[in-house]
C-alpha cells in the first residue's frame, strides 16, 4: 500500500471575507392580552367527567367474560363491584350533563 504526499496547491481567497452584517433587534413584540377561560359550569363538568368512568366500566365488564372462562369467578366478582359502582357515579353525572347546552 502506498500513500502520495504530494503537497497540495496553496489556494488563496481572490476576495478578503466580509464581516457578518450587523442585525440590531427592534423591542420583543408584545404579548396579547391574557384570555382567561371563564369557570365551567356544574353541567359542562358533568359533561366532561361522565365518559371516563362508563367507559372504564365497560371495560371491566368485557374483561370479565375471558376471566370467567378462565375460572376467576372471585376476580370477576370483585370486577363487577367496581364497575357497577362505577357506572353507578357515570349515569348520575350523565343525567346531570344532559342540561348542558352543546353550543
Amino acid at each position: 500500500m502506498a500513500v502520495d504526499v504530494t503537497p497540495a496547491p496553496v489556494v488563496t481567497p481572490s476576495d478578503p471575507p466580509r464581516p457578518a452584517p450587523v442585525v440590531v433587534a427592534d423591542d420583543p413584540p408584545t404579548r396579547p392580552d391574557p384570555q382567561h377561560r371563564r369557570p365551567l359550569t356544574l353541567a359542562e363538568l358533568a359533561d366532561r367527567a361522565w365518559r371516563p368512568p362508563l367507559a372504564l366500566a365497560v371495560a371491566i365488564f368485557a374483561a370479565c367474560g375471558p376471566a370467567h372462562a378462565l375460572g376467576h369467578t372471585e376476580l370477576v366478582y370483585y370486577a363487577v363491584l367496581v364497575g357497577l359502582a362505577l357506572s353507578a357515579c357515570a349515569v348520575p353525572l350523565g343525567f346531570l350533563a344532559s342540561r348542558h347546552d352543546a353550543r
